[in-house]
């Protein structure tokens, strides 16, 4: 299993997710034109999911993971 995620890793997740609607919402008052609006979520959720992904990938490991067994036999018994 892998360890919880610190908490500031979760507020920048959080800040991401956050633009994503404000993009959309303030985008056309602030004259962006509707294609803007696109290009600019867009790239905002791939960054959230690529940052979401490396997050999870960095966890701290605690020990308990199935693939870790005492001999290397190659053969789990699974």
């Amino acid at each position: 299993m892998k360890s919880r995620i610190r908490r500031g890793n979760k507020l920048v997740l959080a800040l991401l997710a956050g633009l994503i609607p404000a993009i959309i919402l303030f985008g056309p008052y602030l004259g962006l034109s509707q294609a803007w609006v696109v290009v600019l979520s867009i790239v905002t959720a791939l960054v959230w999911g690529w940052l979401a992904i490396w997050t999870h990938a960095n966890a701290k490991a605690d020990g308990s993971e199935w693939w870790q067994d005492d001999s290397a036999s190659g053969w789990r018994g699974y």
